[in-house]
C-alpha cells in the first residue's frame, strides 16, 4: 500500500512539476494576477545569475531561437514552443548561454508581443497593453509602453 502512494505521489508531482521552469512560471503568474493582470517583474520572479531574458513566441522554431538569442540552441527537443499556442518560451541567457528556460502559459501573463526580442535584466518589467495601436493586447517591455 505504502508503494503505491508513493508511486501515485511521483506521478503527481512528474505531471504538475515536470515541465521546464513550473515554479519559476507560478512565480511569474503569481505576480501576473496579484497585479491584475497588469504587470510582471522577471528580475523579481526568476532567481539565478542571468543577464538578459529572450522571448520565443508560440510555434516558434531552432531557426526563430538562433535568429533571438544569436547563438544556436535547440528549442525543438528541450521544449514544446515549437507545436503550442498556449505557451511563451523565456529563456534566460548568461555570458553567452542559456542558463534556465520556462514555458510560461499565455494565460498567466501573455509575452507572445515580444516573442523575438530580448531584454536586459534591468529592462526585464513587463505591462499589460490592453488596447494596443496594432496587434493583440499582451504584455509589452515597460519602458515601451506607448
Amino acid at each position: 500500500m505504502f508503494r503505491h502512494l508513493v508511486a501515485l505521489l511521483a506521478l503527481a508531482c512528474l505531471a504538475a512539476c515536470g515541465r521546464p521552469g513550473a515554479e519559476v512560471s507560478r512565480e511569474i503568474a503569481r505576480q501576473y494576477h496579484l497585479s491584475g493582470g497588469g504587470s510582471v517583474n522577471l528580475a523579481q520572479a526568476v532567481p539565478g545569475q542571468w543577464e538578459q531574458v529572450c522571448v520565443l513566441g508560440p510555434r516558434s522554431d531552432n531557426a526563430a531561437a538562433r535568429d533571438t538569442l544569436g547563438f544556436g540552441w535547440n528549442a525543438e527537443s528541450r521544449t514544446s514552443i515549437r507545436t503550442s499556442e498556449r505557451i511563451a518560451l523565456l529563456v534566460f541567457v548568461k555570458d553567452g548561454e542559456v542558463v534556465d528556460y520556462v514555458e510560461h502559459p499565455r494565460a498567466d501573463g501573455d509575452f507572445a508581443r515580444v516573442g523575438g526580442k530580448c531584454f536586459a535584466r534591468e529592462e526585464s518589467s513587463f505591462v499589460h497593453d490592453a488596447i494596443p495601436a496594432t496587434g493583440w493586447p499582451g504584455l509589452v517591455a515597460r519602458t515601451a509602453r506607448r
